[in-house]
């Protein structure tokens, strides 16, 4: 009887975390661009599935917001290995260990096109989206043999594959978690960016022809460090299965990526992201 209860509950879960994201996508809500935050996911447990709704900017840079959403899957095989899916992230760890993790990173980055808010920036040739791949490499600590109690920090770098941006990022981060009651955890974040000339150049350069029908100055953005952001986020156990998460995080561009007119007569370099989750666990 329990056995089937779990199946009835996985298969609900599922259901309801693709319905609501459907339901979303559907409303006009881009998945592409639920990229980049840190969602809330429950330690020391071997499957689950969820969605997550964000509020980001418009499009990298911009002082205008919409809303973006995207799936939670995690399932763990042989040992500790695991696939992921974060919103527009997915990953593959290939190591059976609980200390390190490595494998295999993909994601679908949102580009810019003529959907936007600003009047000025729209008029920009459009900027593709892109999917990327690449590799992740990691490390986890637990403290007082708590699985809720715990550090991680991984280094990631991806290379368009699409001819979307044509460049690559490698992005370093941590995330500290630890409980504060039985049934709440915090957690806090941080990780700066490093993006290549190409991605620079697709999101920043104002080129001749962008400047005449925008009004902008010309500028040519080059590759270097791109951002960096903190974070605190909140998780929820609303029972042994289902968990509710959220968080906010505030990313502050760096270099010319805040220095281009895109950003500094037409956006803001402060970037805030803020988001909700619904987990089922088993």
């Amino acid at each position: 009887m329990m056995r089937g209860s779990n199946t009835l509950g996985r298969t609900f879960a599922l259901a309801l975390a693709l319905g609501f994201f459907g339901v979303l996508v559907a409303l006009g809500v881009s998945p592409a661009k639920a990229q980049n935050f840190e969602v809330p996911i429950t330690p020391g447990i071997d499957n689950l599935v969820g969605a997550v709704v964000v509020a980001v900017p418009d499009y990298e840079g911009s002082d205008d917001y919409e809303g973006a959403a995207g799936p939670l899957l995690s399932f763990k095989f042989w040992g500790d290995r695991y696939f992921q899916v974060i919103g527009n992230q997915a990953f593959l760890n290939v190591v059976d260990s609980l200390t390190w993790e490595a494998g295999v990173k993909g994601v679908y980055r949102a580009g810019r096109d003529d959907d936007i808010e600003d009047s000025v920036v729209k008029l920009f040739d459009e900027v593709d989206d892109s999917m990327e791949l690449g590799a992740f490499v990691g490390y986890r600590k637990t403290f007082d043999n708590d699985s809720r109690h715990r550090f991680n920090i991984h280094l990631d770098m991806t290379q368009d594959v699409s001819d979307g941006h044509d460049g690559y990022v490698v992005e370093l981060a941590g995330t500290y978690w630890r409980p504060v009651f039985k049934a709440f955890d915090i957690g806090f974040n941080a990780g700066t960016a490093y993006a290549s000339d190409d991605y620079m150049s697709s999101f920043f350069d104002v080129n001749a022809a962008d400047s005449v029908r925008s009004g902008l100055t010309q500028f040519d953005a080059d590759g270097g460090m791109k951002d960096v952001r903190v974070g605190v986020m909140g998780l929820f156990h609303l029972s042994k299965q289902w968990h509710f998460g959220g968080g906010i995080q505030y990313k502050l561009l760096l270099g010319d990526a805040e220095d281009s007119s895109v950003v500094d007569d037409r956006g803001d370099a402060g970037q805030v992201l803020a988001g909700l989750s619904v987990l089922y666990t088993w």
